[in-house]
This record gives structure tokens, C-alpha cells and sequence, in this order.
């Protein structure tokens, strides 16, 4: 079995609130005699790369890097290689397996059921509202997200979406009132625009979305 873990930095063990879930399986599995194989994701751990500037696409072929780390193994049936897949790691086991008939099988666990537009709108929604954002706020966001996902879902080259990205997020601040302002008036350290990072410098201004 290959473990796949969920969105965001984990480590081997998707390691989270002093619980370890890939652990347990882990040891769970090998106790059953099933040979398992989980790894840092990227620039985690004992792993190099950078985990800010990948997607979806490039966590499979990690995956499939361990498939075929697998197949040089003499001790592994490389006709019962399975895939168990944790939340994005749900989306990421279904990928791997429509490119690699060397999937034999795939579990998903808390996988998504949406499209991953729709997900962000509702847990953008259920962010705003622990937040304690008001009802005209949380109807605004939603027209400002959907800006910002028809943009990527069309770009091209990343450094022009980066620009055309920026472009939006200065034109939404400069909608706000200042008591709008204020509420992420902590966040304008990062607002200066950069071509080495553009997307790093976006992300981290968008959490009060």
C-alpha cells in the first residue's frame, strides 16, 4: 500500500494535533503482512522540493515515483499494489491509478465529492462564518473568489496570471471600506507584488476570504 496524504505540508505519519494517522495504518497494515510505503510531501521532512509551488498534478507523480520505487523491490507483488488516499489524497489516488496500470486497487478516504471550486466555496463560507464575518461580507467573497478561480482555471503561463491575479486582489482592496481594511490591515507587508513569488505573496494575503 502506498499512502497518500491530504492537502497541505504533511509529514510520513500526516502528522496533526499530536495524532498520527499514517502511522497507525502503518503499523496496522505491517502487522497484517502488507508492505507500506508513505514519504514526507515535499520539502517536508526528508524531502526536498517545494511544497508552496506544487499542485495536485505533481503530488501524483510522486506517487507514481514510489510505484516505481516498488516494482525494483523483490518482495512486493507488484500486481497487488493498492493506493489509500486521505482527503486530497482522495482526488490524488484516482489520478495515479487512470495513469498507471500497475494500480491494482484504490481506497479514499474523506475524499472530495465536489469539484474542487465548489469545495472552496463552501469551506469558504464555513471559514467566514467561525470568523465571525457578516452576511454582506460572506455574499461579497463569493464574487470576488469566483474572479479569482475563472482566472486560473483559464491562464496559460503562470507569470501572466500571476500579474492579471495581483491586478484583482489591489482592485477588491481598494473597494473596501477602512474598517475592512483594518481587519486585514495585517496582512499589508505582503500586499507589494513580486515577480519571484507571486502566488506565495497571494496566498498568504487571501485567508480572511
Amino acid at each position: 500500500m502506498i499512502l497518500i496524504s491530504g492537502s497541505g505540508p504533511q509529514d510520513r505519519d500526516e502528522a496533526i494535533v499530536g495524532h498520527c494517522p499514517f502511522l497507525v495504518m502503518a503499523d496496522y497494515l505491517t502487522c497484517q503482512g502488507i508492505a507500506v510505503l508513505r514519504f514526507d510531501d515535499r520539502g517536508i521532512g526528508g524531502s526536498k522540493g517545494n511544497f508552496d509551488l506544487a499542485t495536485s498534478e505533481d503530488f501524483a507523480t510522486d506517487v507514481l515515483a514510489g510505484i516505481a520505487y516498488l516494482k525494483n523491490r523483490e518482495e512486493i507483488n507488484t500486481k497487488q499494489t493498492g493506493l489509500i488516499g486521505h482527503r486530497e489524497g482522495g482526488l490524488i489516488a484516482p489520478m495515479v491509478a487512470a495513469h498507471s496500470p500497475d494500480v491494482g486497487f484504490i481506497v479514499l478516504m474523506a475524499g472530495p465529492g465536489l469539484r474542487g471550486e465548489e469545495i472552496l466555496y463552501l469551506q469558504g463560507a464555513l471559514v467566514s462564518k467561525a470568523a465571525g464575518i457578516s452576511e454582506e461580507e460572506m455574499v461579497c467573497n463569493p464574487c470576488f473568489n469566483e474572479k479569482i478561480y475563472t482566472l486560473i482555471k483559464e491562464y496559460e503561463k503562470q507569470e501572466t496570471v500571476a500579474g492579471q491575479l495581483y491586478q484583482i486582489l489591489v482592485e477588491h482592496i481598494c473597494e473596501l471600506n477602512n474598517e475592512e481594511k483594518d481587519k486585514i490591515g495585517r496582512h499589508r507587508s505582503i500586499y507589494k507584488y513580486t515577480d519571484a513569488e507571486p502566488f506565495i505573496s497571494l496566498v498568504s494575503v487571501f485567508p480572511y476570504l
